[in-house]
This record gives structure tokens, sequence and C-alpha cells, in this order.
């Protein structure tokens, strides 16, 4: 219990958690990571996200290492696959990390950016997402 009388409970569980009074959390049937926390304010909700995050910085980092180009080696196109949200640009740089263009800029909807690398030739290319909280990820992207 903390000091605003929150009880916080995490771990790994299968299955379901009673907690007492009726309140019951369903897990899967598999092993899952997740942590609860009941809160002494009933009137007081908070979204409900299984993850094994323990802070803001290690979560976004966490989605950040799922980010992946899809097909890679492609013969043209290629999707960016993760997640995406905030994304501020994305650039396609050559392996000295010179930047041969900017694909998307000020992005705006919600479908996967798609990367058309048919103009270049075949070869290795670095795909840099910039996303608006600062932060940069460079996946390879190879041209067939």
């Amino acid at each position: 219990m903390d000091g605003n009388g929150n009880v916080v409970i995490g771990g790994s569980m299968k299955g379901s958690v009673n907690f007492g009074d009726g309140v019951v959390v369903n897990g899967s049937n598999e092993h899952s990571n997740a942590a609860f926390a009941l809160y002494s304010n009933p009137e007081f909700t908070q979204p409900f996200v299984p993850d094994d995050s323990v802070g803001i910085d290690e979560y976004y980092q966490n989605r950040e290492r799922e980010i992946y180009l899809y097909p890679n080696p492609t013969d043209g196109r290629t999707t960016v696959c993760g997640y995406m949200y905030g994304y501020r640009s994305i650039e396609l740089l050559d392996l000295q990390g010179r930047r041969l263009a900017t694909l998307l800029d000020s992005p705006h909807g919600t479908s996967l950016p798609e990367i058309d690398l048919s103009p270049y030739p075949a070869g290795t290319y670095l795909v840099k997402i910039n996303f608006e909280r600062g932060v940069s990820v460079v996946r390879k992207a190879v041209r067939r």
C-alpha cells in the first residue's frame, strides 16, 4: 500500500485474480506479466495496460525496440511496423549517415508508414524514425 492508500499488485498470472468484494481480474490461460492497481477512491478510473515497464521512459523504450521494417529485404516498398505513436518524420540515410530523403514529415492519419525504395539502387540503407519526444530509432533496410 502506498502513502495514498492505494493497493498496488504486480507479477505473473494465469487465470483470474480475486481481490475480494466482488473485484475479479481475468487473465489469459497462458502466463502473462501484468500490473494491477486497486484505488481506495472508487470514482478514480485508470486504464489497465499490461506491460513489463516500470515507468514512462521504459514504456516508450520497449515500444521503440519493437519497430521493424516489413518486408525487408524488399524489391521496392517496405512498411514501418510497430508502435509509431508520436513520430514526427522518417528519413532515408546512406550507410555514412547522409540524408538521402525525408520520406514523411508531420504525418497524419492512422495507417502505418510505407517507404518506397524503388527509386534507389540495390544496397543497404538506414531508416531513421524521429519522434516528437526527441528520440530517434534507426533500422536497416535492404533494397534488392
